[in-house]
């Protein structure tokens, strides 16, 4: 049986409508109606209700489409860079796999510019990313820039492997400002309390 990926708490679960209990009008008959169960779908749309969260949510074609499951960045990351990550991340969780990767792209390039660099391998000899997140960031890279052409089709673009690459540029972005923000604050800490230990220090 199908699964989908609940868009609340992440785990999969039975991709079977829920049930309720109402009225039911048999043959179109307003006047008659009965007390019945039926499940909540109507032509590829459906609402399932997460066997792990007990979360209601809508799939449409095995996908869930509401609510959208994308995570936002971190605030320590800048709002233009913020703005295009999650309207990637969005056009992601609607189903907009080639719009999610021209969004991605556009975090790309607002973030080289942002660390003043030209290129992924400057970044990495500046430290600001490790090898490992370049790999992933330069393939997000060259896949947008296929994307970009005319002669690919939507179906080219697996939804999983599209994720998991956004996932590498959620985990660029936190490297490159969040984990850096920290190390700042560490760094501006641990100067006041050396400078508070030589201002106490006999002379």
């Amino acid at each position: 049986m199908d699964s989908v990926k609940c868009p609340i708490c992440s785990v999969y679960t039975i991709n079977i409508p829920i049930v309720v209990e109402g009225l039911v009008y048999p043959s179109g008959n307003l006047n008659n109606p009965i007390h019945g169960s039926y499940p909540v779908v109507g032509g590829h749309i459906s609402v399932v209700q997460c066997g792990a969260c007990k979360q209601i949510f809508v799939v449409d074609r095995g996908r869930a489409v509401w609510p959208l499951d994308s995570p936002q960045a971190p605030k320590s990351v800048p709002e233009k860079i913020r703005e295009a990550y999650e309207d990637a991340r969005r056009a992601h969780a609607a189903g907009a796999n080639i719009g999610a990767l021209m969004a991605a792209r556009t975090t790309l390039i607002r973030f080289l510019r942002d660390k003043q660099a030209e290129n992924f391998k400057e970044l990495v000899e500046k430290q600001v990313i490790t090898p490992a997140i370049y790999g992933g960031v330069d393939q997000l890279r060259l896949w947008a820039s296929v994307a970009g052409h005319d002669d690919i089709e939507v179906d080219e673009f697996d939804a999983q492997e599209i994720e998991d690459i956004l996932d590498y540029l959620g985990t660029a972005l936190e490297s490159a400002y969040t984990h850096q923000a920290r190390v700042d604050q560490y760094v501006r800490r641990t100067n006041e309390l050396r400078s508070r230990s030589d201002s106490t220090s006999p002379s």
